[in-house]
């Protein structure tokens, strides 16, 4: 959920895909931004993820998100010799000096392995993260109502009436993340704010939908970007927590925003077009065999 199962993946140098939305059951998850988070798969490299993905991808009745194809393509030995592969400034310009080397390693034996790496200005990244972000927090405020301490989640032990019970659940269930979330969500779906803030967010998930879509069908194959901003996490007050996750998230925003799949691997991160996973896990299976 917003892009921290990839920061995680690049910190501890394992490979986590996040699919393109709707070929993998959502079934069973506990929703929080129904229209971007997608479940996802850890491994030890881009083949463990290939062995995962061919099991639990496909539709699914239950899961009225899941598209309707049974099978899909998760090949890790796509010939990758003439793919092209982009870097975007401006994201890689907000990274620490350690990430950003990694990701130009990254670039170097891609190179080796035939790929064209080039160098792309971009600015829709920050225009993305917000977007998100106002989807996100309007989605979660949508479905964490459900925890009322009547049916569904914590239960307060001391209340008077339905609505301390109400509020004393959700103070004593939700930290302070959650609250912001929830509070900021609320805004931007209130009467005087929703055309503002979550209707225009609506239209320009699809501009930066229909800009990613013409870079990837067009000129490259992937791009490649840092995961996160540095290569190690120092602590901080849990009331920084809204501000840190919002700045981190600028790295993960888009494939959540537009269902399309992000593969981190060696510390990077490779984004693709929609169903291209296979392009993905075949770039980075040849940087990860050059390594053996």
């Amino acid at each position: 959920m917003n892009g921290a199962p990839r920061r995680a993946a690049a910190l501890s140098g394992v490979d986590f895909l996040k699919p393109t939305y709707g070929t993998v059951s959502r079934y069973g998850i506990v929703s929080c931004a129904a229209s971007g988070e997608q479940l996802g798969v850890y491994a030890k490299n881009a083949e463990g993820v290939k062995e995962i993905m061919e099991v639990i991808a496909g539709h699914d009745e239950k899961d009225g998100t899941s598209l309707k194809e049974e099978k899909y393509d998760y090949s890790t030995t796509k010939p990758v010799d003439g793919m092209k592969v982009a870097i975007v400034k401006e994201i890689l310009e907000m990274a620490d000096e350690e990430t950003a080397k990694k990701v130009r390693a990254y670039a170097e034996k891609l190179k080796a392995a035939g790929v064209a790496v080039g160098e792309i200005s971009l600015s829709l990244f920050d225009v993305a993260n917000t977007t998100w972000q106002i989807l996100m927090t309007a989605e979660t405020c949508n479905n964490v109502s459900r925890y009322d301490g009547v049916k569904y989640g914590h239960r307060a032990k001391e209340y008077k009436n339905i609505d301390e019970l109400y509020v004393n659940s959700r103070t004593e269930g939700f930290n302070f993340l959650t609250k912001a979330v929830i509070l900021y969500g609320s805004d931007v779906l209130s009467k005087n704010r929703y055309a503002d803030c979550y209707g225009k967010a609506l239209k320009v998930r699809r501009v930066v939908a229909n800009a990613i879509k013409e870079i990837l069908e067009k000129y490259y194959d992937a791009i490649l970007i840092p995961a996160c901003s540095k290569a190690e996490y120092t602590s901080y007050e849990i009331d920084k927590a809204f501000e840190t996750v919002f700045k981190e998230s600028v790295f993960t925003a888009v494939p959540n925003l537009i269902g399309t799949p992000a593969l981190v691997s060696g510390g990077v991160q490779l984004l693709g077009d929609h169903f291209k996973e296979s392009t993905l896990l075949s770039l980075a299976a040849c940087v990860e065999k050059e390594g053996e």
